[in-house]
């Protein structure tokens, strides 16, 4: 059996045949009280690996009805433990979100074990394009931006399992070409949740 297809068996919670996406990591499952995800097992493929600690805030605020902790993660996709936020709803398990190697490997990895079982993600390419232009006549085009890969598992009594797979990277033109370029910043993550409700859009007063 071709080894990406048994790695995807092993990592992602089964899911009934006409699944297309993932319900979890592993034994993480959305849906699972605190209690259950701090009791996994430290021989279990996806477990806690710190007690989970209180979010601290920075780029938004708290939604009511949310509890959130920062934690970290023991996985297949590296020796070392990751980073990861999970935020519970009602007592259980709404989402999980994980921060991955700033390389491309282990998100393109862990794309292709979700593809292997659940099929092609739906793409969403944010990239674009910018033209750097010199005097001394050098000519080259950086790229910026968010590509996010998406799946979704429908449910009947509450609302759908999102998992994403975002690559971003974020590079300008160098301001001089004596120090060259310092390279593209780069952030990979994984989320899986509840997919939740589209703001409206605002009102046009026009």
């Amino acid at each position: 059996m071709n080894r990406l297809v048994v790695a995807a068996f092993i990592v992602f919670a089964p899911v009934a045949a006409t699944a297309k996406g993932p319900i979890g990591i592993g034994d993480m499952k959305i849906g699972m009280s605190r209690a259950q995800v701090e009791a996994l097992p430290s021989d279990a493929p996806v477990h806690l690996t710190e007690p989970m600690s209180p979010y601290v805030y920075k780029n938004r605020k708290p939604t009511p009805g949310e509890d959130v902790f920062d934690t970290k993660l023991l996985t297949p996709w590296s020796d070392s433990p990751l980073k990861a936020v999970l935020t519970f709803s009602g007592g259980t398990l709404a989402s999980v979100s994980v921060t991955l190697d700033d390389s491309a490997n282990m998100a393109n990895e862990i794309r292709g074990q979700i593809a292997a079982k659940y099929g092609a993600p739906r793409v969403q390419d944010d990239m674009k394009e910018e033209q750097c232009v010199y005097r001394n006549g050098a000519n080259f085009k950086v790229k910026s931006g968010v590509v996010t890969y998406l799946w979704t598992e429908p449910s009947t009594d509450h609302a759908p399992i999102e998992t994403s797979v975002l690559q971003a990277s974020f590079e300008s033109c160098p301001s001089n070409l004596r120090y060259g370029s310092s390279g593209p910043l780069r952030l990979n993550a994984l989320s899986i949740g509840y997919e939740k409700p589209k703001e409206p859009d605002k009102t046009n007063p026009f």
